[in-house]
């Protein structure tokens, strides 16, 4: 034991130290505590000095009362599901979905991204491969071992979300261009009645929704967790990211006027930002994503930060009000918790100022109450609770 980097001793609260695990490491213990699953690194069998020196990874999964136990060698990340008697593994394009009750496994390939939630009995995956044979949005039932296609195409297929009734799914369908995401012919498919009655399929083209602004595009994500669409508690918003979208004319003359443009890199005084942090706010804008929310029957999108509102505060108890946060007149190296705030209509998109040249505490410029509808402010003397219906405040902290 001296020469193992790692002993994970698994202890059963009577009886004592009931398992000991050489090199084991990131145990995690299956909700109802019956399971144990964890990683084991070897050290190399591999002679001192030498240069092939290469340690296997795996994956332990054992039942803590019979001491079965499963190994996988693999690096893949690995949870168990809330609520459910399953354990999956998943890596770069794999899924490995193991029933406990039933020890047997059900292993989907060519993963796009897959999700699960603990309200559903489903798990909602994609298949993406580089030909789009079998590429499509599915859905497997892990207790009848069933896989059921919702939609297939010659397409690719991101960022799937579940509304608040699992019973409805929202993902982007797109192409790519040069392999890149074809943002200028991307939509938003919605499946409906999914689990029961007859499925329903809407789709929304970008080209065709209103009010989109013409330098944004759909910010569609194809890593396999991402937040990029959430429903509103009705069905009838769907709030969203957007990313700024060069046109190709545009595209092809920064590329000329880089080629041309001066190496050398000038600050004035006058300036809000340094210029080693205006270099470095560059370099991120590429990445930048903004909040925005379309609206399904009225096939409208309206962005909700950009330029004039950097930030968005909410709740997660309504989809009805957020804080947006400005700053742009009280940009500086030294003081960045100056804002005006304004309060969000996310029914409706009306912005509204409540806040001149707030000042935020601890960085953070307000907290809000759990169901969404009010927000704590604090002007340095006192706290304001702001009821956002009334559009009203009240000193809450004073004779305190």
């Amino acid at each position: 034991e001296n020469n193992q980097t790692d002993v994970l001793y698994i202890h059963h609260v009577k009886e004592g130290i009931k398992y000991k695990i050489p090199d084991g490491n990131n145990p995690v213990f299956s909700f109802a505590s019956d399971w144990i699953a964890y990683k084991i690194k070897p050290e190399s069998d591999a002679k001192a000095g030498s240069k092939e020196k290469k340690d296997t990874t795996y994956i332990e999964l054992k039942h803590l009362e019979s001491g079965f136990t499963v190994r996988y060698e693999s690096e893949a990340d690995f949870s168990f599901l809330e609520d459910k008697n399953y354990f999956i593994t998943n890596d770069k394009n794999s899924l490995v979905i193991y029933d406990l009750e039933q020890r047997r496994e059900h292993f989907i390939g060519n993963l796009g991204e897959y999700l699960v939630d603990k309200k559903s009995p489903y798990i909602a995956y994609t298949i993406t491969t580089e030909d789009k044979r079998g590429n499509g949005i599915y859905l497997y039932d892990p207790v009848e071992r069933t896989t059921k296609a919702l939609t297939t195409g010659n397409f690719m297929f991101s960022n799937l979300s579940w509304n608040s009734g699992k019973d409805a799914l929202a993902a982007y369908k797109f192409n790519k261009k040069e392999k890149e995401i074809d943002y200028d012919n991307i939509s938003i498919v919605v499946l409906s009645n999914i689990g029961s009655g007859q499925l329903e399929t809407l789709e929304y083209p970008v080209q065709e929704m209103e009010a989109m602004p013409e330098d944004m595009a759909l910010a569609a994500n194809t890593g396999k967790s991402s937040e990029g669409i959430t429903w509103s508690k009705d069905g009838d918003r769907l709030f969203l990211k957007l990313k700024k979208q060069e046109k190709e004319e545009d595209k092809k003359a920064k590329k000329e006027a880089k080629e041309e443009e001066a190496t050398v890199q000038i600050w004035h005084w006058k300036d809000k930002k340094l210029l080693s942090q205006r270099i470095m706010e560059e370099g991120r804008k590429k990445d930048e994503t903004f909040d925005a929310v379309f609206f399904r029957t009225a096939n409208k999108i309206m962005p909700l930060t950009g330029e004039a509102i950097q930030n968005l505060l909410f709740s997660e108890g309504t989809d009805h009000w957020a804080i947006g946060t400005d700053n742009r007149e009280y940009i500086s190296d030294w003081d960045v918790n100056t804002h005006d705030l304004y309060r969000i209509n996310l029914k409706t998109g009306e912005k509204k100022l409540i806040e001149k040249k707030f000042r935020s505490r601890y960085g953070s410029p307000v907290e809000l109450s759990p169901d969404g509808t009010k927000a704590i402010l604090w002007d340095e003397e006192h706290y304001w609770c702001y009821d956002f219906a009334k559009d009203a405040k009240h000193n809450i902290s004073e004779g305190v």
